[in-house]
């Protein structure tokens, strides 16, 4: 029987398959590949969207009971069997980032196009949508009015969003031991793109693979009190800095998909705008598709960081989304791009 990740991570690839099918112009090219990112609403197994109101059932867990951790976090724990009703929200393709000299202060441009990002800026599309449809009485997934001190409207009862993508954030989450599979790889790779294409700042630095560790493009931000060394293999990075993201040659003003999805995790996924109108918003799981992968450095970075953080309004805490891995694949990811050996891969140009 297939994971209750898998399950996220297959519906959502199927939908990206089903829009490439209606609109094939936006495919990759196939020495091309792209990161993916979307949300999965959930529902509970015996309920449809508009029965949703008054239930209590967490979607996907045997238990909507929180449990504190060691660390002070919140999680939900106990991934049961699959709801009857799972939807895609939306979702989203992209990698790049506009640099700071780029960045237009009409706010007519997109400045930050990393598919974890583009898929919440559609969330929160579809959250004011719904709000509309709510005061219309039209709403599967909101309630109008009700008893939340200052919100407007909640989320009915029973109803979970998942993140899935296809690769780990950019950022801290990305930074990581290289595993045995992974040298494998990294080995391969070499010889199709040659050791200077394929990774130029490792051959600059370190002198084997074998005690290395996975690089990311984010810088730690200006003035930071400790800031990567670059020195051979595992020291290349320092762990736990807040990054901001590689631009098109210039630094950018973006942090880090890692930063990003840690702040997620405090304020919600609702934004400020919202939240005069909706409480926080969580992420009921994170599903990352097959790539290289490091639980507990992933987990340490999108909600371990967070842990200083203390709060007296607005509802807002410190949440931990149940994380996970599936076996799937994005068949236009970075890690299947790596795992293909006959031809050399570069970004997608058509998904920002």
């Amino acid at each position: 029987m297939a994971s209750s990740s898998d399950r996220l991570v297959k519906l959502a690839f199927s939908s990206f398959s089903n829009l490439m099918v209606r609109q094939p112009t936006l495919t990759p090219a196939a020495h091309e590949w792209t990161n993916f990112a979307a949300i999965v609403a959930t529902f509970p197994a015996s309920v449809s969207p508009n029965q949703t109101q008054g239930k209590s059932d967490n979607p996907l867990l045997t238990s909507s009971e929180s449990v504190a951790l060691d660390d002070g976090s919140v999680v939900q724990e106990g991934f049961s069997s699959p709801p009857q009703k799972m939807e895609t929200i939306c979702m989203a393709t992209g990698t790049k980032c506009l640099s700071a000299s780029a960045m237009s202060e009409r706010g007519d441009l997109v400045h930050d196009s990393h598919a974890e990002v583009l898929a919440r800026r559609c969330l929160m599309r579809f959250f004011y949508q719904e709000c509309l449809n709510s005061i219309r009485g039209s709403s599967d997934f909101l309630d109008f009015g009700g008893s939340h001190g200052i919100h407007r409207f909640t989320v009915k009862r029973g109803i979970g969003f998942h993140l899935v993508v296809s690769h780990t954030p950019c950022g801290d989450a990305s930074i990581f031991p290289v595993q045995p599979e992974d040298r494998q790889v990294i080995e391969k790779r070499k010889k199709v793109d040659g050791p200077e294409e394929f990774s130029p700042k490792r051959q600059k630095t370190a002198t084997s693979i074998h005690e290395d560790t996975h690089r990311t493009g984010a810088k730690c931000v200006p003035n930071a009190t400790a800031c990567d060394s670059y020195l051979s293999g595992k020291d290349y990075h320092i762990i736990g800095a807040l990054r901001t993201k590689p631009g098109r040659g210039h630094p950018t003003l973006s942090m880090s998909c890692s930063d990003k999805m840690m702040k997620w995790n405090v304020l919600g996924l609702q934004g400020a705008l919202l939240s005069d109108f909706l409480g926080p918003i969580y992420l009921v799981s994170l599903c990352i598709a097959k790539c290289p992968f490091n639980f507990a450095r992933i987990r340490q970075s999108l909600v371990g960081r967070s842990e200083k953080f203390s709060f007296s309004t607005g509802g807002f805490r410190r949440h931990a989304p149940v994380i996970s891995q599936s076996d799937l694949i994005f068949s236009h990811g970075k890690h299947q791009a790596d795992l293909d050996v006959t031809t050399q891969k570069s970004t997608c140009h058509k998904s920002n």
